[in-house]
């Protein structure tokens, strides 16, 4: 009996002695995991931009990450040179379409030719896949102290509790001991002890589709099933949030490179995958018809409203907006406005940018003299009844092509106003908004379902209407339709082009592209926008392969 006792008092004296030296190692800051992150798709890989040779000799600085597009500029930098870096989560990255249909690159295509005779623009945009603002701050960070940048971009928020959720949801789903192994895992003990294992940056990324899903991620209208978050632990990220734009304001400021802080505009027009039947109402009144009027279906749905659960307001919100859009008075727009943030702000899938991020960052933006862009306020002055919806995105975060174009537009007009560009480009990016009246862009000519050039190809393959789908991974789609179709026949040069467009933004792709570009040519293809895309290709020098 003694010994038993004398057992459980060393046990009980080594457990207190490691609670003591856990809370000693999170007071002093050691082993804190405030910059990682759990998911595997969330890490980053450093430097961003590495130093390597090109082909023809040139010294040169190339884009790491394999899950970005191929991008790479001169090392040293000409001084004569403006170099902007874009930095984000898929908003930025353009998903669901190829490298073209980004904020980035319309904003190269404005501004790049108004820029004074020998003064190069140089863009890379390090918008990446479902990366929070904490990862894309060690980016900004490496840049800064290796990317000779004139400029930085940034904008994020739509990420930010995806590493909550996931956290919450595994210990919901695991078993007793995975729980206790995963309350281990997270100590700053344990993370000095134990550096956590080295993720290839290849095994995100399937090199035939871009990227893959292999991270088990389960829907979000099953996670948050399982899955509550509370005001505190939102105040917490959001907390986190603000100290983190912070951070990289003065990092910037330090290093005195000017700094665009952007709001993350998203739809508010989402409810999900599918629409709302246009019966809705009668859900809320049996037999309910238009010339009834809405006096019964709005008595119900703030009665509904009232006494939602948190985790359900959100819906009744979004059908009092609808209803309120219908009415279309201009007290009732005004109120349906307000109606769909309120549903965007209580959606509890929180894979949207609030209002609340969206004052974070004006706040930060005033507090450390940087310069904001508004993208919400910018969209709502252009927008059908001031409600940013289905005319700027496809789906819940990510912009058509329409979107993208009409961005980087206001951003290079407040940029000029900054001084930061030449007026010109001013005029060029108001003449590129009128270019962009349809949501799916200006139409690639000669009926084609996509531009052949590599330069405006949108990543639609053979399928035009895929511009406007809500599938998140319908680039993946449209390559491996393409290899399909490729198999079946051979010999349709523009497939085969369509094909080689989207090898050229692979990191390894140049060679794939070279091959499918020169059987288009051998096939009778169009010589000018194939020999445009070869052109582009050999301009790039990109490395030689190992």
């Amino acid at each position: 009996m003694r010994k038993a006792l004398s057992l459980v008092a060393a046990l009980a004296a080594a457990l207190a002695l490691l609670v003591l030296l856990e809370l000693g190692l999170r007071l002093a800051g050691i082993g804190s995991s405030s910059a990682d992150s759990k998911l595997k798709y969330q890490q980053v890989f450093l430097p961003v931009m590495q130093p390597d040779v090109a082909a023809d000799g040139r010294a040169i600085l190339r884009a790491v990450d394999p899950r970005l597009p191929y991008q790479q500029v001169s090392s040293p930098k000409d001084p004569r040179a403006q170099r902007v870096y874009f930095f984000g989560g898929s908003a930025m990255a353009g998903l669901g379409f190829s490298p073209n249909v980004t904020i980035a690159r319309e904003f190269e295509r404005i501004a790049g030719p108004c820029m004074a005779p020998n003064r190069a623009l140089e863009v890379v945009n390090l918008g990446t896949v479902a990366l929070p603002l904490k990862k894309i701050r060690v980016m900004v960070e490496d840049v800064l102290a290796h990317g000779q940048p004139d400029l930085l971009v940034v904008c994020a928020g739509n990420n930010e509790f995806l590493e909550l959720h996931a956290q919450k949801y595994a210990l919901a789903t695991a078993s007793p001991l995975d729980r206790l192994v995963t309350l281990v895992a997270d100590t700053n003990l344990y993370r000095l002890i134990r550096r956590p294992p080295e993720v290839d940056p290849q095994d995100l990324v399937d090199v035939h589709a871009g990227l893959e899903q292999n991270d088990a991620r389960v829907s979000e209208d099953v996670m948050i099933q399982k899955v509550k978050v509370s005001k505190e632990e939102i105040a917490a990220v959001q907390d986190q949030y603000a100290a983190d734009l912070t951070a990289i304001a003065r990092a910037a400021r330090e290093a005195g490179v000017p700094l665009v802080l952007m709001t993350e505009a998203v739809n508010w027009e989402w409810l999900g995958r599918e629409d709302l039947p246009a019966d809705w109402p009668t859900e809320l009144v049996p037999g309910w018809k238009v010339e009834d009027g809405w006096t019964d279906v709005h008595g119900v749905l703030n009665e509904r409203i009232a006494k939602a659960a948190d985790d359900e307001r959100y819906q009744w919100s979004y059908r009092r907006a609808l209803m309120r859009r219908s009415i279309g008075d201009k007290s009732n727009i005004k109120w349906a406005r307000s109606d769909f943030r309120a549903a965007l702000n209580t959606d509890p899938h929180l894979r949207r940018a609030t209002d609340d991020m969206a004052n974070h960052v004006r706040r930060v933006a005033a507090n450390e003299d940087t310069i904001l862009f508004d993208t919400i306020t910018s969209l709502m002055a252009t927008a059908h009844q001031g409600i940013i919806g289905f005319e700027y995105f496809y789906d819940y975060v990510h912009f058509t092509p329409r979107g993208a174009a009409l961005v980087a537009g206001a951003l290079v007009r407040g940029l000029v106003d900054q001084g930061l560009l030449p007026p010109g480009c001013a005029e060029l990016s108001k003449a590129n908004d009128q270019a962009y009246a349809d949501p799916a862009g200006p139409p690639p000519p000669d009926g084609l379902p996509d531009f052949l050039t590599v330069e405006e190809w949108r990543g639609l393959g053979l399928e035009p209407a895929r511009a406007l789908d809500r599938d998140l991974w319908k680039y993946n789609a449209a390559v491996a339709e393409l290899d399909a179709h490729l198999a079946e026949h051979p010999d349709d040069w523009r497939a085969l082009v369509y094909r080689g467009n989207a090898a050229f933004f692979r990191q390894d792709g140049a060679a794939e592209a070279e091959r499918d570009w020169q059987r288009a040519l051998e096939l009778g293809g169009d010589e000018q926008a194939i020999g445009r895309n070869l052109e582009l290709l050999a301009a790039q020098a990109r490395p030689k392969p190992d």
